[in-house]
């Protein structure tokens, strides 16, 4: 899947597709939580899940007095939700869920980026400071998910 989140001319457009986004990631984490076999695994997992949970409360929290209408889980069936369900539907095996979600976060780390990087955005600075914070979490999340494939193909 290839993200243009962070792409958006307008700022709080660019906010509200990053929502978007962090919803389908939570639905691929809650699913892949649920397929995953170790028990370790889940529980790295649920640890990164509540991270993309804050994140959205957090930008919630920061526009919450403005007049913008930001996507509620209720309002969105995303159609990368929808194909990422049935790509892992047909996945077995922790090593293909782990590398699944792997392509998930690359995306997400793809629009933070770019969402730091917004020409509008060092006009928000509390905003900035939350996807800064947010940036820092898939960072991590990528990082660890990385070793995790790299140890799956070392050991064959």
């Amino acid at each position: 899947m290839v993200t243009f989140v962070g792409t958006q001319p307008d700022l709080d457009d660019a906010v509200k597709e990053l929502i978007e986004l962090e919803y389908d990631s939570i639905g691929a984490y809650e699913l892949a939580i649920e397929k995953l076999d170790s028990f370790a695994y889940k529980a790295k997992l649920e640890e990164f899940l509540i991270d993309h949970k804050q994140h959205i409360i957090q930008i919630n929290e920061f526009y919450k007095d403005k007049p913008v209408n930001l996507p509620h889980l209720g309002d969105l069936i995303k159609g990368s939700l929808a194909k990422f369900k049935v790509a892992l539907g047909n996945i077995t095996g922790d090593k293909s869920i782990l590398k699944a979600m792997l392509t998930n976060e690359i995306d997400i780390n793809t629009a933070y980026e770019r969402m730091n990087n917004h020409k509008d955005v060092k006009n928000n600075p509390a905003l900035l400071l939350i996807l800064r914070s947010g940036y820092e979490d898939v960072l991590r999340h990528k990082k660890w998910l990385e070793d995790q494939t790299v140890t799956f193909a070392e050991i064959g």
